[in-house]
């Protein structure tokens, strides 16, 4: 197979170039700025439009154009399973990762002696492997104060002790300590196998650590050394096999430039590799299996590669090494030295950045860390703001956090180990929630915004210099002394992202600062003064927040991706309250769109005001779909064929629960006919049974006389299907009509989409209502329960200012039907223990829109979630605070607030006597 890579290398000339550098590692410079894809790419922004000015390479670098039109015109055309070399495109695909192996072997200087063995993600999977590999028994783990987590935890989890070297006044390694450590722990564990793991370039700072001095001292002590070139490999030399050869180094391909999703590397001497079984075994790791055994093969290199490898990804950071190797270690050094010194001259005359780690070493990649401090009240602004105002007013894609090394960062930011105690108590959630059930996806706490952290940039060598002076100035003071944009930003509640960012003119608040709790560490920092010329800065920015607008482009999306990136816009009146009337605790979203189809009143007052949970269910004939629906008709049986029917009988207590609200509110009459909303979740699906057994009772008491159905709409939605229903149902012996409507495609047609919510529930009372009395069926009875009522009650208080919740009952307006809440006495967690007890046929919930995302509901939910842990009785006392609220018998917005303070009144008169 042709290798065009190289030829695709342009002809460049009169560029200038560093003394010393060839011609042609220095005009590769533009043209991997120009094939770099992104490079021009333009974002939005509350400001306008900008360019995308990615500075984030340090976490992942991005991809080069003739590298993927290589993959697309070369690799892929014969593209096959490495496991055989039968075919044509086996061959070929191993023969390029054999090549892509050799391009490694070349770079890190491995020789006969040394593996190279390609792992999935990065360097996290490389350490991890290593740790397998050496089968560590009494292992003592020395390691720098540097390390990312990935250098620092895996072999916390196998050493039986650990010790941590400090670091040095400008940044690096501190050799004497380092000497110190290593013979206290030669001396504390004489027959245990010590290891050094080192970084070889901090990924906060950008310093790069002395690597074969800090080898030769380590090996002095006959311990082993292993390197993390996470942050150093795509930029740095490396050399396993140089004056002081390296035990082992591991590195994340998706950092090279070019490199976009590829695997890490693990390169180790193969005197370290003690196991013959494979970490992951399975295909390709096998040499023979019988019935009996397995013998698996010799070679690590291909028994640690098992399963299908990421060819492509081996093949394209095979090409992405071969572009660094062309331009030149020594080139990168210089590139790299030059962007640090533009950039720390930046920072020269700031008194409110703070640049973490020392400002003074020579041997560094241009990666910086920082906190800006608001200097009237000595305090630092969120590192999410900073990253926020970065990509707003200038489109620099930043990073914010504490970069996965947290015993550093907090070093760095004069935190020490009780304050880091504190900051964790301050963050933790407490173990007692119910992280499944509540949708607690992220490991966040209601006191995120107290995380500690900071901002780093990462500027690439192929820039030019112009790039780098204008970006660096605005990277380095972000923070306009006109507070306006602050005004305009707020942070989100679960992951501390920065929302609706809008610059809106807001009057003065005096505010009383506390006293920040830590100091970030100092080092002297040196700077030799140069003025040089920037473009126009954050300044010149400050009137572009007056021509900020809410306004949104129209244009149709996918039906699994509308409203997943709109719904965070939504005004909170139009997307909280509609579902509650069908689509709370266990009933699917039965669509995926924001939109919210008004009706012609609503549309008259322009749509605002807010749709209560229990709106006035409107039958609203639609003709669309209307003739689309499968019944299933009850079959008269004997008494012995009933028996056999797999109803199940509810929990005495819940059973209780179920009969208070019934028979208190009377909310089953004579001759009811009764269709429950059967969604296919666990609190409709439990309904169904508990009505069916308490109509049993009914009967067999001979008291109250009623007919039992159900009814489900679907919405034609490829996340949602609850087909399996008509069949379920069927085995029942019910009345059930399954109504087809397709409202995701009735949803892509409308314009101005806002609400999920309240355009679901919109169409499905519609049809619902509609469907009921088509069939002659007077009641619907729906799976709302007390965690619904309560939250539905903090939501319309919080985001409403509404003194209202879900209704026990309610009758429309023509009186010719009636909705009911048998559940509203009854717990979630019940339901689900039964619906799981009982092994209901619950349907997925899978709407993309509202179970996908932490929604308000789920916030309110965790709320309550926390407060019951410290009040066990809390629902029991909502229950009795909400009543006056629940027998609010209208739907009517005009009639249910007057209804609600007569109740209350009513009730405290009645609690007086």
């Amino acid at each position: 197979m042709q290798r065009l890579f190289g030829e695709r290398v342009p002809e460049i000339e009169g560029i200038n170039s560093f003394a010393g550098a060839s011609p042609t590692s220095i005009d590769l410079l533009p043209w991997i700025k120009d094939n770099e894809i992104g490079h021009n790419a333009v974002i939005e922004t509350p400001f306008g439009q900008r360019q995308a000015i990615y500075c984030d390479y340090t976490a992942s670098s991005r991809a080069i154009r003739s590298i993927e039109e290589y993959i697309v015109d070369n690799v892929l055309p014969l593209y096959g399973n490495t496991h055989s070399s039968v075919t044509v495109t086996s061959e070929q695909t191993t023969l390029f990762v054999h090549e892509a192996r050799q391009e490694i072997r070349a770079m890190t200087g491995a020789g006969d002696e040394d593996v190279v063995i390609f792992t999935g993600t990065g360097s996290t999977a490389a350490v991890e492997l290593l740790t397998h590999l050496m089968q560590p028994e009494n292992l003592i783990v020395i390691h720098s104060i540097h390390e990312h987590h990935s250098n620092l935890l895996p072999w916390r989890s196998v050493a039986e002790a650990c010790y941590c070297v400090n670091e040095a006044d400008d940044g690096t390694i501190d050799i004497d300590d380092l000497s110190r450590i290593l013979a206290e722990a030669r001396s504390d564990y004489p027959q245990s196998e010590l290891l050094a793991a080192f970084t070889a370039c901090s990924n906060i700072t950008g310093i790069c650590m002395d690597v074969q001095k800090i080898t030769a001292i380590v090996k002095k002590y006959n311990a082993l050394c292993v390197w993390d070139y996470a942050s150093a490999a795509p930029y740095v030399k490396i050399n396993v096999n140089g004056a002081q050869p390296l035990d082992a180094v591991f590195f994340s391909g998706h950092k090279f430039i070019g490199g976009v999703s590829t695997p890490g590397v693990l390169v180790v001497k193969k005197s370290l590799i003690r196991t013959t079984r494979p970490k992951r075994i399975g295909g390709g790791t096998v040499f023979f299996v019988s019935q009996s055994g397995e013998w698996y093969l010799k070679d690590c290199e291909y028994r640690e590669e098992g399963g299908t490898p990421d060819s492509i990804g081996i093949i394209r950071l095979a090409l992405a090494v071969k572009l660094k190797r062309a331009v030149g270690e020594d080139t990168v050094a210089k590139l790299e030295e030059q962007n640090s010194e533009r950039f720390l001259r930046s920072l020269k005359n700031l008194r409110n950045v703070v640049l973490l780690g020392s400002s003074t070493v020579k041997n560094r990649l241009s990666v910086f860390s920082f906190l800006v401090k608001d200097v009237p009240s000595g305090l630092f602004f969120h590192h999410n703001y900073i990253a926020a105002l970065l990509n707003d007013l200038f489109g620099i894609q930043s990073r914010a956090g504490c970069m996965c090394a947290g015993p550093y960062a907090q070093y760095l930011m004069g935190i020490d180990e009780q304050l880091a105690m504190e900051y964790l108590e301050a963050l933790r959630e407490s173990e007692g929630l119910d992280r499944t059930h509540l949708r607690r996806i992220g490991e966040y706490s209601p006191h995120e915004v107290l995380r500690p952290g900071f901002t780093r940039v990462s500027i690439p060598y192929f820039w030019t210099n112009e790039q780098v002076s204008y970006h660096s100035k605005n990277t380095a003071d972000p923070v306009p002394s006109d507070r306006l944009i602050a005004e305009g930003h707020r942070l989100a509640d679960e992951n501390l992202e920065m929302l609706e960012r809008v610059a809106e003119r807001t009057r003065e608040i005096p505010v009383n600062y506390p006293k920040v709790p830590f100091q970030p560490r100092f080092y002297s920092n040196v700077f030799e003064r140069e003025e040089d010329d920037f473009k126009p800065d954050t300044e010149t920015l400050l009137t572009d927040h007056v021509k900020i607008t809410n306004g949104h482009a129209d244009h149709e999306l996918p039906e699994e991706q509308i409203s997943l990136e709109n719904e965070k816009e939504l005004n909170f009146n139009d997307h909280c309250e509609p579902c509650e009337l069908f689509n709370s605790g266990d009933c699917s979203i039965l669509a995926e769109t924001p939109q919210c189809i008004l009706d012609q009143e609503d549309r008259e007052r322009g749509g605002t005001d807010n749709t209560e949970a229990d709106d006035e269910l409107k039958c609203t004939k639609v003709i669309e779909d209307w003739d689309k629906r499968v019944i299933v008709r009850r079959r008269e049986l004997l008494p012995s064929e009933e028996m056999k029917l797999r109803w199940h009988k509810p929990p005495l207590e819940m059973y209780k629960r179920v009969t208070e609200a019934i028979h208190g509110l009377d909310m089953i009459k004579e001759g009811d006919k009764i269709l429950v909303c059967l969604s296919g979740g666990k609190d409709s699906l439990s309904l169904l049974h508990i009505l069916h057994f308490y109509q049993s009772r009914c009967r067999k008491n001979k008291s109250t006389n009623f007919e039992l159905g159900a009814i489900t709409v679907d919405p034609g939605s490829s996340a949602y299907n609850p087909r399996p229903l008509i069949e379920y149902c069927r085995s029942l012996n019910i009345d059930y009509f399954y109504e087809e409507q397709d409202i995701i495609s009735s949803a892509k047609r409308q314009k101005n989409l806002r609400s999920i919510c309240a355009f679901c529930s919109r169409l499905k009372r519609g049809r619902l209502a509609t469907a009921a009395q088509h069939h002659g069926w007077n009641v619907l009875a729906m799976g709302q329960h007390l965690d619904d009522v309560a939250e539905s009650f903090f939501i319309a208080a919080f985001q409403n200012g509404n003194l209202s919740t879900m209704k026990a009952q309610y009758q429309t307006r023509d009186g010719t039907l009636r909705v009911i809440r048998p559940l509203i006495f009854v717990r979630e967690q019940a339901l689900r223990e039964f619906a799981s007890s009982r092994g209901l046929p619950v349907v997925a919930e899978n709407c993309p829109a509202c179970f996908n995302q932490a929604t308000e509901r789920h916030r309110i939910k965790q709320l309550l979630a926390q407060q019951e842990l410290i009040f066990p009785d809390l629902f029991n006392s909502l229950r009795s605070a909400l009543r006056p609220l629940l027998l609010v018998d209208s739907a009517r917005t005009d009639e249910m607030r007057a209804l609600s303070i007569q109740n209350i009144m009513k009730f405290n008169k009645g609690k007086a006597k």
